[in-house]
């Protein structure tokens, strides 16, 4: 599948957006979505799904449609003047959507919400290869080592098993049942809420330091940066926050901006993380993404610690 088939629209050429820079796992990946205290299982077959990305700049989107034997890219913008600054969620929503749905001409679509925040987890993880309840007991079980609240008080979702001798591996998204309760007012036509794209394509390095040290992992993203705290090979806590307005294609990187973007997000998270973890002795940042070696430098003098590039 190609973005070629992007088009022009009131917003703009979206050349670059998150959905398409990782459009195989964001789209191929969740075959079914399970949410495991409902016992739903949800298909994301002969459906045309509205992806919409909520952000502090603005209501993004992406409308596709999938069979059985392929997915379809049909379109991809931004709406302007929806912000989380301006509209509550349901607002926010409900007007985005509203106005989405006039302008693509929607009837009937599902709407799969994709947002960034402190509230959800995603993983890759391993449990043994058991049958229904025993295996979602084992799945919870995982998951509460993951989450800094309580699992229940969480909804998790199951993508992608891959069965293996070893047993089983999946991808857990864990999110605060508040955060999706939030947008119950769209009823049926929600698909569900799940993190950004961009962490899918996150898994522990295999180069962490050991012991009782918590490492910061960096993902860079086109428009987006994920700041995960790790300690020892267990994820802790995540944010992430949108790179928009310091990289937009190759021509306009800036690694002054990009640097100070990032000094102050990680400045903001490290004091939020402290307040859960008071007194956590740090080790070192981890960056995944082209182009760190720039901002690098920066970082290590900002925070005292050592940082380093994968």
């Amino acid at each position: 599948m190609t973005i070629d088939k992007m088009e022009k629209d009131g917003t703009g050429v979206i050349q670059k957006t998150p959905f398409a820079q990782n459009e195989d796992i964001a789209l191929e990946r969740p075959a079914d979505v399970f949410i495991l205290d409902e016992k739903i299982s949800v298909s994301f077959l002969t459906r045309k799904i509205l992806c919409v990305d909520l952000t502090d700049k603005h209501f993004k989107y992406a409308l596709f449609s999938r069979t059985r034997k392929s997915v379809e890219w049909l379109r991809a913008g931004k709406l302007f003047g929806l912000t989380y600054q301006t509209s509550s969620h349901d607002r926010l929503v409900s007007e985005g959507v509203k106005k989405l749905s006039e302008e693509l001409n929607l009837k009937d679509v599902k709407i799969l919400l994709i947002i960034s925040g402190f509230d959800f987890f995603l993983r890759r993880v391993k449990v043994p290869d058991l049958k229904g309840d025993d295996f979602l007991k084992a799945i919870k079980w995982e998951c509460d080592k993951l989450i800094p609240y309580s699992v229940d008080d969480a909804y998790i979702n199951i993508l992608n098993i891959e069965k293996t001798e070893e047993g089983i591996y999946t991808y857990v998204v864990v999110n605060l049942k508040s955060s999706i309760d939030d947008f119950s007012f769209l009823g049926d036509k929600l698909l569900g809420v799940i993190p950004s794209p961009l962490a899918f394509s996150k898994s522990i390095p295999g180069k962490l330091m050991p012991g009782g040290v918590t490492n910061i992992l960096i993902h860079w993203g086109d428009l987006e940066a994920v700041i995960d705290f790790v300690h020892g090979e267990r994820f802790e806590f995540s944010n992430s926050f949108t790179m928009a307005d310091v990289i937009i294609d190759e021509e306009m990187f800036d690694p002054a901006k990009i640097s100070e973007k990032i000094e102050r997000n990680l400045h903001n998270t490290l004091d939020f993380y402290s307040g859960y973890y008071p007194g956590r002795q740090l080790g070192e940042i981890v960056l995944h993404g082209p182009g760190w070696e720039v901002v690098a430098d920066d970082l290590t003098k900002a925070t005292g610690l050592k940082t380093r590039c994968e």
